[in-house]
């Protein structure tokens, strides 16, 4: 079933995923969209409709430079506020990315936790400053200290939402005084989940939280990004006191 729109242009089911993921996640290059839209067609056929709907005004491209030239894609305001929502739906309207590396980091993140067992949702950043899941109080909460995504994990006998917090590069130490104070302050959230860039920027974070909590066991359990891609639903995130975090 297609509807028939602008320059002649019928938009699929599919192109109607494709809105919702690019929306979803603010950013993503013609690998991502070849493997999770277009069900590993072509790269030339992924080519081909992708530059028919940037000709129609549906999505955006600008060129990525670095690690390579690539074309990175974003929903075009027409179709944010036709196939997503307006104002009147949504607490914030954002379609494209004000840091894309950081965001094709998430992207891949949330690519490999979601294959979790125990994640039952992946909720990315657009999705819950959006507003669309605030008539759960637990996700209304914690959406208010802005993490970079909130996992909901089923466990046997109960779930738990996890916020998570992606750094790809070193900031002050008084950043991070100020993201553990934040979240020791809030009972709704149970752990942490923090990927780093690096080891020196995690090595910071946990300084941090080392001062905060002493000797206690941390809310705040650690996973460098490459440990994350590379292993996937085998990653394992350690606190403080060497205690881990499997989801697989």
């Amino acid at each position: 079933m297609t509807n028939k729109t602008k320059k002649g242009v019928h938009i699929s089911k599919r192109d109607e995923k494709l809105f919702r993921y690019l929306f979803i996640n603010k950013v993503a290059t013609n690998q991502h969209l070849q493997s999770d839209i277009f069900n590993h067609a072509s790269k030339q056929a992924v080519h081909r409709r992708l530059d028919k709907l940037i000709k129609a005004g549906f999505i955006e491209a600008i060129y990525l430079r670095g690690n390579g030239n690539r074309l990175v894609y974003s929903l075009s305001k027409n179709s944010l506020l036709k196939f997503i929502g307006g104002r009147e739906e949504l607490k914030r309207l954002q379609r494209k990315s004000s840091s894309v590396f950081h965001d094709l980091g998430l992207l891949e993140i949330k690519r490999r936790l979601s294959k979790c067992s125990y994640v039952e949702s992946y909720l990315s950043e657009n999705v819950l400053v959006s507003g669309f899941f605030d008539d759960e109080s637990d996700i209304r909460e914690i959406r208010k200290v802005h993490p970079d995504a909130i996992l909901k994990v089923s466990m046997p006998d109960r779930h738990f939402y996890f916020p998570l917090e992606y750094e790809a590069s070193a900031k002050f130490a008084k950043r991070y005084d100020k993201l553990m104070a934040k979240y020791y302050l809030m009972e709704e959230v149970k752990a942490v989940l923090f990927i780093s860039k690096s080891i020196t920027i995690q090595k910071k974070v946990m300084q941090s939280e080392k001062k905060r909590c002493k000797n206690k066991s941390g809310k705040f359990f650690y996973c460098l990004y490459e440990n994350v891609i590379e292993l996937g639903e085998k990653a394992q995130f350690i606190n403080n006191q060497k205690e881990v975090l499997v989801m697989n």
